[in-house]
């Protein structure tokens, strides 16, 4: 689906705001009412583009808007990191060095039988990998996974066929 554009390329925050409003028919005190915000406060941030990132995000979000950042040129779309639900782990696989830290939890299995699974998906290089987590101790183990094998263990905690985590 080709994408249509409203504006021009070079807007400022408050001129994307205004543009947004007048697109989605929405008033300036709708939006203030629910950011918890006055009228007047919200009138005078937009008057004097004091508008920070967060709510600029939170703002286009009421607007049914998405603010994304996306490499250009590999047009991957960076998403907020999701934390893991264990401790850290740092491990060496295939000359591979994978860290929790520096991946995303896209989902984990409920704790039984003294642990569970968490699946992760590296930020830098796009590889999965699994972690057992167990209760007893501080030992954790981490195997990497294939595509394929990362998707059927996401859609199996319940995530969703059409996820943009796995191009496959």
């Amino acid at each position: 689906m080709q994408r249509q554009v409203l504006g021009s390329s070079f807007m400022t925050v408050v001129e994307m705001l205004n543009q947004a409003m007048l697109a989605k028919g929405m008033k300036k005190k709708d939006v203030a009412a629910q950011m918890g915000w006055s009228s007047q406060n919200f009138s005078n941030r937009m008057k004097n583009g004091t508008i920070d990132a967060e709510e600029w995000v939170k703002i286009s979000n009421i607007l049914g808007y998405e603010i994304q950042m996306v490499d250009l040129s590999s047009n991957l779309v960076l998403k907020q990191r999701q934390k893991s639900t264990g401790p850290r782990v740092v491990q060496l696989v295939d000359g591979i060095q994978f860290d929790t830290d520096k991946s995303t939890s896209l989902c984990h299995t409920p704790k039984i039988y003294g642990g569970w699974f968490e699946l992760f998906k590296d930020i830098c290089t796009g590889e999965f990998f699994t972690v057992a987590y167990f209760e007893t101790g501080n030992s954790a183990c981490l195997a990497r996974i294939t595509p394929e094998n990362a998707k059927q263990f996401y859609l199996n905690c319940g995530g969703e066929e059409d996820s943009d985590y796995f191009n496959i």
